[in-house]
C-alpha cells in the first residue's frame, strides 16, 4: 500500500551544558506519578556515547517550525491548526521546556538572544492511508546530526478527538520531565586557525600587505551579529577569520575560521564560502570589493541580506606612516569633559600599545576608557598627571536629527606628514540625513575629509555638536560619513560617565571665524602604536 508522509515537524530545542559531560543517573520521575521511576527507551540513537538524558537535562526551550508539507496539507484549516499548535506547546511544557517559541516574532527572538549550539530539531512523523494514522515517530537531533528516535505501532482512525490521541501517543513515547542540568551544554567543534588579532596586527606591520589584507568592523546597521574580522592572503585566494562580535559568543574564539573567499572573472567581484552562526556552511555569498576599505557581502537564498565591513587596520595614515618608517597613525579627537576624556573613532585606537593626545603644544598619554564597534566610537581619558583638566567645554551637543542642507564644518588634523600639524578647517553641508547604504547611524555630508580626519567633530553653523566624522566614500566626490551626535549620546549615557557638553554657547558672534577659535583647544591630535 502506498504511505503518505502526512506531516513533518521541525522543533529547535535550546539546551545548555556539555553533553557529553554531566551525570547519567539523573532521576526522572513520570509527570502523571511523580513518585514513579520510568526510564523511556530510545528506540534508535545515532551516537551511542551520548547518554539522551544527559541531552535533554539542558534542554530549556523550544522553537517550532511547521514543515511547508504540514502547511499546505492544512493550509485552510485553521482550527486545525490552532489545535496543532496548543497540543504541542502544551506537550513541550509538560516535559519541562519553560520557553516555546512558535510564531515567526517569537523564533527572531531566540535567534538573537540564545546560542545556537543551544539547539537541536525535534521532528514528528506519521504514515496516513485510508483515514488511519500509523508509523507514528519522533527524533531529536542535535547541533551535531546526532539523533534520538522515539516509536509508536499503535494505529488510529482520525476523527475529532484525533488531537488527544496524539497527545498521548507522545506521552506514551516519552514523558519525563527530566531534571535539568545547564553543565549539559553541546559545543560546537573550533576550525582554529592559529591567527588572533595580535598576529594579525602583527602581521600586517611586519611590511606592505595585500590591499584587501587588515582587520574589519560590521558597518551597516542590521539586527545580526556584529562582527569583527581580520582578512589575509591564503594562496590564491583569502581566510576569514573571527575576531568578535557573534551573537553566540560562548559558540566561537578569537581567531577560528568565519570563512574563506577566491575571485571570479569579474574584476573586484568574489565567490565566498561564508559558516554561518550555527557553523553550518553558507556558499551562497559573493563579495564586492569596489568600494576602497569596505567589505560588502552579499547574502543570497531564501532570507535575502547584505553586510558591509569598514577596514579599522591598518588605516590609511598607517600605511602612510609605515611607508615612511614611522611607526605610528593619526586621527582626531574632541574632548568631552573637563577631567580629559575625548571621543575619536574606534578604528584609530583599535589594536593601539600606546595612545597620546597632543592639543596645541602639549602632548599627554591617554587610554582607551570604552568603545563601540558597531558605531565606530570610543572613549579615550588622559592619565597623564601633568594635565590640569578644562575649565568648561565650549560646545553644545544637539541630539535631534538635523535636516538636509544643514552647514556644518569640521576640525581635525588630516595628512600631517604632508600637511603640518596645524588644525584644519573644512566646511560644506548635509546632503542626505543616512549614511553608507543607507544607515540610518551616520549622516553623508559633501565636507572634505582626509585620512587623519576620522574622529574628528561635525559642527553645524551654530556651534552645536551633530556627529563625529568616520569616513569617506573612495569612489564619490566629497562624500563623508559622519556618526549622529544621537548615537553618541547614547554611547556616552550607555558607560555612565559625566559629559560637559550640554551648556549653551556663549556669546553672540557665532562667526565660523569665532566658532573655530573657541573650539581649537578642545581639539586633538590623536597618535597611535
Amino acid at each position: 500500500m502506498k504511505i503518505v508522509n502526512f506531516y513533518i515537524i521541525i522543533l529547535f530545542v535550546i539546551i545548555s551544558g556539555n553533553i557529553f559531560g554531566g551525570n547519567t543517573d539523573i532521576i526522572n520521575k513520570s509527570i502523571n506519578n511523580p513518585n514513579e521511576i520510568v526510564k523511556y527507551e530510545v528506540s534508535f540513537q545515532s551516537n551511542k556515547k551520548l547518554d539522551f538524558y544527559n541531552f535533554i537535562s539542558g534542554v530549556n526551550t523550544a522553537v517550532v517550525i511547521t514543515s511547508e508539507e504540514l502547511s499546505n496539507t492544512f493550509k485552510y484549516d485553521n482550527l486545525f491548526l490552532r489545535k496543532y499548535n496548543k497540543l504541542v506547546r502544551s506537550y513541550l511544557k509538560s516535559i519541562g521546556f519553560e520557553t516555546i517559541a512558535i510564531t515567526l516574532k517569537e523564533h527572531d527572538k531566540i535567534e538573537k538572544e540564545k546560542s545556537v549550539a543551544e539547539t537541536v530539531i525535534f521532528k514528528i512523523e506519521t504514515d496516513v492511508e485510508n483515514g488511519f494514522m500509523f508509523n507514528l515517530k519522533m527524533s531529536f537531533t542535535s547541533c551535531n546530526q546526532d539523533v534520538f528516535e522515539f516509536e509508536s505501532n499503535t494505529e488510529y482512525y482520525l476523527d475529532e478527538n484525533w488531537n488527544s490521541f496524539l497527545e498521548n501517543e507522545l506521552k506514551e513515547m516519552f514523558n519525563n520531565n527530566v531534571e535539568k542540568n545547564y553543565c549539559n551544554r553541546l559545543k560546537f567543534v573550533s576550525n582554529k586557525t592559529g591567527w588572533t588579532e595580535k598576529s594579525i596586527i602583527k602581521y600586517l606591520d611586519s611590511e606592505t600587505k595585500d590591499g584587501l589584507e587588515g582587520i574589519y568592523t560590521k558597518f551597516s546597521q542590521d539586527n545580526r551579529a556584529n562582527y569583527k574580522i581580520g582578512i589575509v592572503k591564503d594562496g590564491n585566494g583569502y581566510k576569514i577569520i573571527y575576531l568578535d562580535g557573534a551573537i553566540n559568543r560562548q559558540d566561537w574564539v578569537n581567531g577560528e575560521l568565519k570563512g574563506k573567499f577566491s575571485a571570479t572573472a569579474m574584476k573586484d567581484f568574489y565567490q565566498v564560502e561564508w559558516i554561518m552562526n550555527d557553523k553550518k556552511l553558507n556558499k551562497d555569498v559573493y563579495l564586492n570589493t569596489s568600494d576602497e576599505n569596505f567589505l560588502s557581502f552579499e547574502f543570497l537564498g531564501k532570507n535575502n541580506f547584505s553586510s558591509s565591513y569598514l577596514k579599522i587596520y591598518p588605516n590609511v595614515q598607517t600605511v602612510n606612516n609605515r611607508d615612511e618608517s614611522i611607526q605610528f597613525g593619526t586621527g582626531t579627537g574632541f574632548a568631552i569633559s573637563k577631567e580629559g576624556i575625548f571621543i575619536t573613532n574606534n578604528h584609530v585606537v583599535e589594536g593601539s600599545k600606546e595612545i597620546k593626545v597632543q592639543i596645541l603644544n602639549s602632548i599627554f598619554e591617554a587610554d582607551i576608557i570604552a568603545t563601540d564597534i558597531k558605531n565606530d566610537l570610543a572613549a579615550i581619558k588622559i592619565s597623564d598627571k601633568k594635565f590640569k583638566g578644562f575649565s568648561e567645554i565650549p560646545y553644545n551637543m544637539k541630539t535631534v536629527l538635523s535636516n538636509l542642507g544643514t552647514e556644518v564644518f569640521t576640525l581635525g588634523f588630516p595628512l600631517i606628514q604632508t600637511m603640518g600639524e596645524d588644525l584644519k578647517l573644512t566646511n560644506g553641508i548635509i546632503s542626505s540625513k543616512n549614511g553608507y547604504k543607507g544607515s540610518t547611524n551616520s549622516y553623508q555630508v559633501n565636507v572634505a575629509i582626509n585620512p587623519g580626519n576620522s574622529g574628528g567633530p561635525l559642527f553645524d553653523k551654530k556651534g552645536n555638536l551633530i556627529g563625529v566624522i568616520s569616513a569617506r566614500h573612495s569612489e564619490a566626490e566629497n562624500a563623508s560619513y559622519a556618526v549622529k551626535s544621537s548615537r553618541l549620546g547614547s554611547f556616552i549615557k550607555r558607560i555612565g560617565f559625566e559629559n560637559n557638553i550640554s551648556g549653551e554657547i556663549s556669546g553672540d558672534d557665532k562667526s565660523l571665524e569665532n566658532l573655530a577659535s573657541k573650539f581649537e583647544n578642545f581639539i586633538a591630535l590623536i597618535k597611535v602604536n
